[in-house]
């Protein structure tokens, strides 16, 4: 798994959950996503962040697509759908990771009584039956409570789609405004200051140094690294590096 996957997971799992949110609506949702596979015939991958589990349906579009559905699991013990990225260009996989990670800080910074109005949709290469890779539609929903905003479900989409434009966009599903991605701007989930200490820690310089350099104490160059993995939610600096460059942070 990608640094930027590993981090789009940390960031949705740290979330606050609310118990108003549980079981009748994970129903609820599963209804959802199964009522889409029945009549767009797409693929649907609900999963729940609380338990870190997932539900597949398989609508008829997978047929077309490089997927025994008849040995596929339709519940699975995580939130990704390692059979379906399997089947996904690397190259386009990498981008998916990055996109939704960009998609949740924008959903993040909206109000919480619209955040479920908007969704993200992208375009995929997937390897077809016949080993061809095919153009794909994706598209990802994030249903939020209501009172603490945090995303419990996300709703991803999948359905062939040859003659989809390659762009991607966020569209609000009540007004059809669409905003391109790259719109967004992700520099603000890292300060100045962070910025700058993770531009010195890229380069091999040590937090004693660090401190030297920006007249600050190590204790405090320490708790900026903190911060940075905090807020990037990875494991190290070397991951932080990693998905700040992605995000167009360095």
């Amino acid at each position: 798994m990608s640094d930027t996957a590993k981090q789009l997971g940390r960031k949705l799992s740290a979330q606050e959950f609310s118990d108003s949110m549980l079981d009748n609506a994970a129903d609820y949702y599963r209804g959802i996503a199964r009522a889409y596979a029945e009549t767009e015939n797409v693929i649907a991958v609900l999963s729940d962040l609380r338990t870190n589990s997932s539900y597949v349906y398989y609508g008829k579009a997978a047929n077309m697509l490089a997927i025994d559905t008849a040995k596929a699991r339709r519940q699975i013990p995580t939130i990704w759908e390692e059979e379906i990225f399997r089947i996904v260009h690397p190259d386009d996989l990498h981008r998916k990771h990055l996109e939704e990670l960009k998609f949740f800080d924008f959903v993040s910074s909206l109000p919480i009584d619209i955040r479920g109005e908007h969704y993200l949709q992208s375009h995929l290469r997937m390897l077809s039956k016949s080993g061809a890779y095919v153009t794909v539609r994706h598209r990802i929903f994030y249903f939020c409570n209501a009172s603490k905003g945090s995303v419990r479900m996300a709703l991803c989409l999948y359905n062939i789609a040859p003659g989809m434009r390659s762009a991607t966009e966020i569209i609000n599903s009540v007004t059809g405004e669409t905003i391109d991605l790259t719109e967004h701007d992700c520099t603000d989930i890292l300060s100045h200051r962070e910025i700058e200490v993770l531009r010195l820690i890229e380069q091999g310089i040590s937090s004693k140094q660090i401190a030297s350099l920006l007249h600050r104490s190590v204790h405090t160059v320490n708790r900026h690294r903190q911060n940075i993995i905090e807020k990037l939610r990875v494991a190290n600096s070397t991951e932080a590096c990693k998905v700040a460059k992605d995000l167009g942070l360095l």
